[in-house]
Order: C-alpha cells, then sequence, then structure tokens
C-alpha cells in the first residue's frame, strides 16, 4: 500500500509540474509553488509587452519541472521537505536600486519595442494600453529609486 501511494504520488507530480508551481503545492510546497506560477504568469505579461521575454517561458517551465522532481525525490527519501522561496525577500530589500531599473529598463523598451505602432496615426485600444503599462513601469521604477520623502518632525 505504502509503494502505491508513492507511485501515485510520483505520477501526480510529475503530470502537475508541466504547469509551474501546480507540482510544488501537491509536495505541500505552497510558497515555492506561488512564486513560479507568478514568475510564469508574468513572463507571458512580459512577453505580452515585449517579445523576447518569450525567451524566459521555456526557462521557468524547465527548471519549475525539474525542481518539483528534486524535491519528490527528496519526498521519496523521507527527507524533511522545506518550503524555501525561490527569491528570499532580503534579496528584494538589499538590491532596490537594481528592480527599479528593472521597472525602468522594461517600461522603456516596451515604448521602443512597440514606437513603429505608437507611430501609426490611429490609435486602437491595443496600443494605448501598451503606452500606458510601459509608463506605469516607467513611474514605479523611478518612485522606488526616488523613495519616499522622509517627514520632518
Amino acid at each position: 500500500m505504502e509503494e502505491r501511494t508513492l507511485k501515485k504520488r510520483k505520477m501526480g507530480v510529475y503530470i502537475l509540474s508541466f504547469l509551474p508551481g501546480l507540482g510544488h503545492f501537491y509536495l505541500g510546497l505552497m510558497q515555492r509553488g506561488l512564486q513560479f506560477m507568478l514568475l510564469l504568469f508574468c513572463a507571458i505579461f512580459m512577453t505580452h509587452m515585449v517579445e523576447m521575454f518569450a525567451f524566459f517561458i521555456p526557462i521557468i517551465v524547465f527548471y519549475s519541472y525539474f525542481d518539483a522532481l528534486q524535491y519528490h525525490s527528496k519526498y521519496r527519501e523521507n527527507e524533511e521537505l522545506i518550503d524555501e522561496p525561490v527569491f528570499k525577500q532580503n534579496l528584494i530589500r538589499v538590491n532596490k536600486a537594481v528592480i527599479a531599473w528593472i521597472f525602468i529598463g522594461f517600461g522603456g523598451l516596451s515604448l521602443l519595442e512597440n514606437s513603429a505602432d505608437y507611430l501609426q496615426l490611429s490609435i486602437d485600444f491595443n496600443i494605448l494600453y501598451k503606452i500606458i503599462v510601459s509608463a506605469v513601469f516607467v513611474i514605479i521604477g523611478i518612485r522606488i529609486l526616488i523613495g519616499k520623502p522622509k517627514e520632518e518632525v
């Protein structure tokens, strides 16, 4: 009976891991699974804005797949599964400037890549959407760089 549940669990991990994060959810690694799902959906969104980001989608899918299989191997060997995040929060706090420049770079790259569409005489919703989202990314990056103004007491 024990071996049968291990096989069932293994098959479930194999099948569910095709969508990044689901295999981790199945193993009880909620934080790690959520981060992989968010990475995938962010990459899909960014690909809609800048087509060259499609390069990251297979990388995320395969890395998540093999990561889930590696955690399943630890599960089969009765090792304790620790739900470690893919990105540690102190990494994000320490590198605010890097994150800000990533936002600015993505927004600027999106504006440049789609500049031919912006120069058309007719404006449709898709072009307007891309302009607004690109500008929002640049503004968010600038706000992160500037930071909150300190209140004087």
